[in-house]
C-alpha cells in the first residue's frame, strides 16, 4: 500500500461555483465528504495520471458533486471526452453538471439514471465506444459493484485502466476479491491514504482480463 498524508484543502473552482449556489462541500467543512475524492487521493491520482499521459476518453460511474471529474479534467492534458453516470440523487448534482457543461463544452456528457441500466444502454447505442480509463465509485452494494464492474467491461479494451474507489469497504472489497479469483480483473496497484480529518481511503488500479 502507498500512503500519502500531504493534504491541500483550498477550495477548487468547482467548489467555489457550488458555494455560490449555496452548497458548501469543501472537504474540511462536512462529514458528507466521505463520498468525495480526498486531498490525499488527489495527489495519488495526479501521480498516477502523470504515468498515463495518453488518456483521451474517460468513463466514470458515480458523479456525486463532480470532484473526481474536475481532477481528471485538470490533469489529463489530452482528455477529449469525459462520460459520467449517476442517479442525480443529491440537490447539488444538477448544479455541478451545469458547471461541467459550461466549463468543458463538447467534452463532458452526463448520463442520468441507474448505471446498471445506462451503461449497457450506452454500449448498445455506441458499440465502438471504448474508454482509456474507467473509474468506478458508484453504489457500494455487492450486487451493484459487481454489475458496474462487469457492465463497464463492455466499454473497455485490454489496455483500459480500471480504477475502483473505496476498495477496502466491505462489499467493494468482496467484489474485487471475487473478480480476482475468477480471473476477470488483474490488480496493478493498490493505494491507501490516512489522515485524522478524513479517515482512510483505499483504491485500486486494475485491468480487465479478456
Amino acid at each position: 500500500m502507498k500512503k500519502n498524508s500531504n493534504f491541500c484543502t483550498s477550495p477548487s473552482n468547482l467548489e467555489i461555483f457550488l458555494e455560490s449556489r449555496g452548497f458548501n462541500l469543501t472537504p474540511n467543512y462536512s462529514e458528507r465528504n466521505t463520498g468525495y475524492i480526498t486531498p490525499a487521493q488527489k495527489e495519488q491520482f495526479t501521480k498516477q495520471l502523470a504515468k498515463h499521459p495518453h488518456l483521451r476518453k474517460i468513463g466514470e460511474i458515480g458523479f456525486n458533486a463532480g470532484h473526481s471529474a474536475e481532477h481528471f479534467f485538470s490533469f489529463c492534458e489530452l482528455l477529449e471526452h469525459f462520460f459520467s453516470f449517476d442517479m442525480n440523487a443529491f440537490p447539488y448534482t444538477a448544479h455541478a453538471v451545469q458547471y461541467f457543461y459550461n466549463a468543458y463544452p463538447n467534452r463532458f456528457t452526463f448520463i442520468m439514471g441507474d448505471s446498471l441500466v445506462k451503461v449497457p444502454e450506452i454500449h448498445r447505442m455506441f458499440p465502438d465506444l471504448k474508454f482509456d480509463l474507467i473509474f468506478i465509485d458508484g453504489c457500494h452494494r455487492f450486487d451493484w459493484v459487481m454489475g458496474d464492474i462487469m457492465n463497464a467491461r463492455q466499454l473497455a479494451t485490454p489496455d483500459t485502466l480500471l480504477w475502483i474507489d473505496d476498495a477496502s469497504s466491505g462489499d467493494v472489497s468482496g467484489v474485487i476479491k471475487f473478480c480476482q479469483t475468477l480471473g476477470w480483473i488483474e490488480i496493478k496497484n493498490e493505494f491507501s491514504s490516512d489522515d485524522p480529518r478524513f479517515g482512510t481511503r483505499d483504491w485500486i488500479e486494475a485491468k480487465y482480463r479478456f
